[in-house]
This record gives C-alpha cells, sequence and structure tokens, in this order.
C-alpha cells in the first residue's frame, strides 16, 4: 500500500504532459496516467476502506456489494460506490442523538 504522498506534489515530466497541438509544446491538455498506478492507487483505497471499516458497517457492506457485482473489475466497483454514496448524500444515516461520525469512509 501507498504511503508517499510526494508524488502528488511534484512536477508534471514533461514526458508525461499532452500537446495541445499547433506546436505549442508543453502546453499541458491531458496528462497520461499508467494504467498500472491507477489500478493500484484503486486496490489501495478499497483495501483502505475495508480494512477501516467496521465489519458491520454499511459501507463496507455496500462496497462489498460492489465488488461482488463488478468480478475482476475493481476500478468500476469502487466508482459504483462513490455514485451510490453521493446518492445517498455522501453520509450514511446515524442514530438520531448520536455525535458526528468518526468514520471518514461513511
Amino acid at each position: 500500500m501507498h504511503t508517499e504522498f510526494r508524488d502528488l506534489y511534484e512536477p508534471i515530466p514533461p514526458e508525461r504532459l499532452g500537446h495541445a497541438g499547433g506546436g505549442q509544446l508543453f502546453q499541458p491538455s491531458t496528462v497520461s496516467v499508467d494504467d498500472s498506478e491507477l489500478h493500484q492507487q484503486v486496490l489501495d483505497i478499497i483495501q483502505g476502506v475495508l480494512s477501516t471499516a467496521d465489519p458491520r458497517s454499511d459501507v463496507r457492506r455496500r462496497l462489498l456489494r460492489h465488488l461482488a457485482e463488478n468480478p475482476g473489475h475493481p476500478e468500476q466497483a469502487l466508482l459504483d460506490h462513490l455514485r451510490d454514496r453521493n446518492r445517498r448524500g455522501g453520509r450514511s444515516q446515524r442514530t438520531p442523538g448520536r455525535g458526528p461520525s468518526m468514520d471518514p469512509h461513511a
């Protein structure tokens, strides 16, 4: 699992920059992302949610359901999970009278 976030703050190397066309070199239009790097990031996110969420939590149960619905496609499972979460308003239902949820994945 990745623990270093320094890559987020480093400048993009010129070979990863897209070209805007018209002879304008190094004008970022797109950034190439290695599919294996993205795949690993998705797996890290999924592992993080599953390892930190309460085994009985709705968040964990829903993510596992999306993984089962998309075997071999964790990217799609995570995307479906996030879309489902956004449709639900971004937070799981809490028991009235309880404080805010401490679960960052709720």
